[in-house]
């Protein structure tokens, strides 16, 4: 008879059916899954909050271009009010000044640094075009008796704004009141004038009753800096560009963006 040496006997070795097994490995495989329907869901909604968030700047950006241009709008009405005061009996210089105070110019319009008109003047060297009315007259004495055909590009914006009766946006340049070192953020808003009647309609006409041009110099870095809300320059990058000199007109962060910039919103301020 077959006997264990050390007369001690060992019990069968069992193993754990494999239903008991099962409810661990079942917690365990729900865990798992928990915790990557967790890590899914934190995923979706970090996701979710930046879609909003670029959302939200998106519509900011917008707001803002949409400012802008509603500046210059305003721009372009103040000018087009002087225009019909030579439509109506003609403008002198008291009248101009009167204007100008009337519509609060200095205050409704950032950036504006004077409203001039130049009168058309025939001679024995041909048309000339001196800057004769100024306002405000403090600051702009250097403007009296500029004279446009001396500015073959501001001559050219003169006499298609005259043909077509709308305004011309000049490009960037150093405003002759400013010293040689100042940046030239300088914009001038050319508009024709014409002599009292209706207003004309026909390119004839318009050139056989063009008086002048009515001009607004004004500071570009001054007119988006002041438009573009102060809350919001952390997070938004305002640049305006002139397209045809590819030049930067007006930098609100001009430090490189990194990753910061998400997108751009393109807009024409103003057709030249």
């Amino acid at each position: 008879m077959d006997s264990d040496p050390s007369g001690v006997d060992v019990p069968e070795r069992r193993r754990l059916p494999r239903s008991a097994s099962g409810p661990w490995v079942t917690s365990l495989l729900a865990l798992l899954a928990g915790l990557a329907l967790t890590a899914a869901l934190v995923g979706w909604q970090r996701g979710r909050a930046e879609d909003d968030r670029a959302r939200q700047l998106d519509a900011l950006a917008e707001g803002q271009m949409r400012a802008l241009q509603a500046q210059m709008q305003e721009y372009e009405l103040a000018l087009r009010a002087l225009q019909a005061g030579f439509l109506g009996h003609g403008v002198d210089a008291q009248t101009f000044e009167r204007i100008f105070r009337g519509l609060e110019m200095a205050r409704r319009l950032p950036g504006l640094q004077a409203v001039v008109f130049s009168e058309r003047r025939e001679g024995p060297d041909g048309t000339s075009y001196p800057t004769t009315l100024v306002a405000p007259r403090q600051g702009n004495e250097a403007v009296f008796g500029l004279d446009v055909r001396q500015q073959p590009a501001n001559l050219a914006a003169l006499e298609i704004s005259r043909d077509a009766d709308r305004p011309m946006l000049s490009a960037p340049f150093r405003l002759v009141q400013d010293a040689p070192s100042h940046p030239p953020d300088g914009l001038l808003l050319r508009l024709p004038a014409y002599s009292p009647g209706a207003m004309p309609t026909t390119v004839a006409e318009r050139r056989q009753r063009f008086v002048g041009s009515l001009a607004m110099s004004f500071r570009i870095s001054r007119l988006a800096s002041e438009s573009f809300h102060p809350d919001w320059r952390r997070s938004l990058h305002l640049r305006i560009d002139d397209v045809d000199s590819r030049t930067v007109v007006y930098d609100s962060s001009p430090e490189p963006a990194g990753d910061r910039v998400g997108g751009w919103h393109e807009v024409r301020l103003m057709g030249g």
